[in-house]
């Protein structure tokens, strides 16, 4: 299971459309907010995904939630935009969130800043904002329960 995350492209869907045409083996591709609804754009012109969407703090007219999840390949993975668990000041609320929730991943933005972490057992992912010509993006693989992730660039 191949998953791709991306995160805070503030209504500018190039570096993210062209993540997605090398990345077509992707299953599932996760948006965790501050899409401002540009993601429907991007869900018409790569239909073969599953996809994954969260409302972020920009995102005001928005049919997302603020939490998702989902299991894939027997991980739960815990998808946020970061803003209500306050993740600009420390990922406190978050791992206990995600502990509450009994996720093995969770995947988040906000901060505009990649990072890809394991923490008191917990995968934290952000894929930081996918903008740009070197835009950042995070690639999250799960096989028989083993997860793998990795930060990447256009």
């Amino acid at each position: 299971m191949k998953i791709i995350a991306v995160s805070d492209t503030h209504g500018s869907l190039v570096a993210m459309d062209q993540v997605l045409s090398k990345h077509r083996n992707a299953d599932i591709v996760v948006h965790c907010g501050d899409s401002q609804t540009g993601i429907e754009n991007i869900k018409l012109s790569h239909p073969h995904h599953t996809y994954v969407s969260v409302c972020g703090n920009c995102d005001f007219y928005t049919m997302y939630k603020d939490i998702e999840e989902f299991t894939a390949e027997g991980v739960r993975f815990f998808v946020t935009h970061g803003h209500r668990f306050g993740v600009k000041f420390g990922l406190k609320e978050l791992r206990d969130a995600a502990r509450e929730r009994g996720a093995g991943v969770v995947i988040f933005g906000h901060t505009h800043v990649a990072m890809n972490e394991y923490r008191d057992g917990i995968w934290f992912v952000n894929p930081g904002a996918c903008r740009g010509s070197h835009a950042p993006f995070a690639v999250i693989e799960v096989k028989n329960g083993e997860i793998l992730t990795n930060l990447a660039h256009l």
